[in-house]
């Protein structure tokens, strides 16, 4: 059953790429196949009105004052609440919980990246080599996110004008980039390959242009490519400019 569900929540939607993305495309399927079933009991019950007020000396198709009739409808729409928003409620404090907000342990060697969101890009930093954060090693890419597959990568979203939200379809997730607050996303890519972001609230005028690349590699290949990246970072840090030092404490202990 639960394979029919993650199929039917996946029909029309790019490849899932992530190894929770399977809870989303679970909780769509179990809504698609309630709603079709009521929508087809709305139907019927039309139809056979339709059919009984034809026939000659019918009477009225009212009737829904009765206590009788009233106790039908709140029964069929408390069962529809529970199956549908009861349901939904349950598997995503779940899916939050155990799935896309929890924080990966340090044997899944987590990638922590910090993603600053702004008119009209986005930047991604990685700690260098020394795993500290606002420092000269420090990796800074705009307009490209790159990841290991088969590791789960904690990032934390700050946004330097207005709102934002990073949305990467193959992966499932969508998480808001707030002025003013730092919110948190865990991706957990499972196949290599390259994946569009894009911002999904409307940012201003060329918000059309704040795309991005997720570019998800051998983990080895991203070990190499990290560590290269760190010590071209360090020997270009005094040639920096102003806006490629912002960073933050990473964590929420950090930032206490």
């Amino acid at each position: 059953m639960a394979t029919i569900l993650r199929h039917l929540g996946a029909w029309g939607r790019p490849p899932d790429v992530s190894a929770q993305g399977w809870r989303g495309d679970e909780l769509f399927g179990w809504i698609t196949i309630v709603v079709t079933l009521v929508l087809a009991l709305v139907l019927v019950q039309l139809a056979l009105v339709v059919v009984r007020s034809r026939r000659p000396g019918a009477p009225s198709a009212t009737g829904g004052d009765s206590r009788t009739a009233q106790l039908v409808a709140l029964s069929g729409a408390l069962l529809l609440f529970l199956l549908v928003d009861g349901v939904a409620f349950l598997r995503g404090w779940d899916d939050l919980s155990a799935g896309l907000l929890r924080r990966p342990a340090a044997s899944e060697r987590i990638v922590d990246v910090e993603v600053l969101a702004q008119q009209w890009a986005w930047t991604f930093r990685l700690a260098g080599d020394d795993g500290t954060f606002g420092t000269d090693d420090d990796v800074v890419v705009t307009h490209a996110l790159h990841l290991p597959a088969g590791r789960p990568a904690q990032l934390e979203l700050r946004s330097k004008d207005v709102m934002h939200s990073l949305y990467v379809p193959q992966l499932r997730i969508k998480r808001d980039a707030q002025p003013g607050a730092t919110t948190e996303l865990l991706l957990e890519p499972t196949r290599e390959g390259q994946y569009e972001i894009a911002c999904t609230q409307h940012c201003g005028l060329n918000h059309y242009k704040m795309r991005a690349t997720l570019d998800v590699m051998d983990s080895a290949a991203f070990d190499r490519w990290a560590h290269q990246e760190s010590m071209l970072a360090k020997q270009r840090a005094s040639a920096r400019t102003s806006d490629g030092m912002w960073a933050w404490p990473f964590g929420k202990e950090a930032r206490r």
